[in-house]
């Protein structure tokens, strides 16, 4: 029977009003079991995240779906990204960003990559269906037991030779995933908030 751990990393500790309301909807639904875990004053990121995957697998959770504190998830999302019964699948989330001409854009999290193999960025997407993508952000993210098992996979933000970020800690744990022949998907379907500060003016 599925078992899943909700797992909300949370840096500086809070967790938006509306996300509260959906883990407790969530606690008290009777059809799919569930464990909330709350990480709080974790960081850097990728050490946050193990520390929720070794929490994670202490439990007899079948699987793990981490949600950020400023993400709000569809109310359905729990039931659809089980019902898919994918290794990795995860919810759309907005995020903000500079374009080629650095005019901040709304794109989303869920990536493909051209023949060069650079990651392409997205206008808000129309579909509404199940996809495989090349990599998903970890706003929601929804993770079988059976991935982390080996103790292969890690959450690990990549450096260049100058100290610089190269890729965060969610692409190179896609890109790790896929070099084992783990398919990722995406959910178009399951639309989140993610709520953030900006100047409304560059939008």
């Amino acid at each position: 029977m599925n078992n899943v751990c909700i797992a909300i990393p949370t840096k500086d500790g809070n967790i938006y009003f509306e996300l509260v309301l959906r883990l407790l909807a969530w606690a008290n639904q009777k059809t799919i079991p569930v464990q909330i875990m709350i990480e709080p004053f974790q960081s850097p990121i990728d050490h946050c995240r193990n520390s929720i995957v070794k929490r994670f697998l202490s439990t007899n959770c079948t699987h793990l779906l981490m949600i950020d504190n400023d993400i709000v998830p569809p109310t359905d999302t729990l039931e659809r990204l089980l019902f898919h019964d994918k290794e990795i699948i995860g919810a759309i989330c907005p995020v903000i960003g500079p374009d080629k001409n650095n005019k901040l854009m709304k794109s989303y999290n869920a990536y493909h990559r051209d023949v060069m193999g650079k990651y392409l960025q997205h206008d808000w997407p129309d579909s509404s269906g199940l996809e495989e993508v090349d990599a998903i952000g970890t706003g929601c993210i929804m993770i079988k037991r059976k991935v982390f098992e080996d103790g292969k996979l890690l959450f690990t933000t990549e450096y260049d030779e100058e100290g610089i970020k190269w890729t965060g800690e969610d692409i190179s744990f896609c890109e790790n995933a896929k070099d084992i022949s783990i398919q990722i998907y995406a959910d178009y379907k399951l639309k989140c908030k993610h709520i953030k500060s900006c100047n409304l003016l560059e939008l």
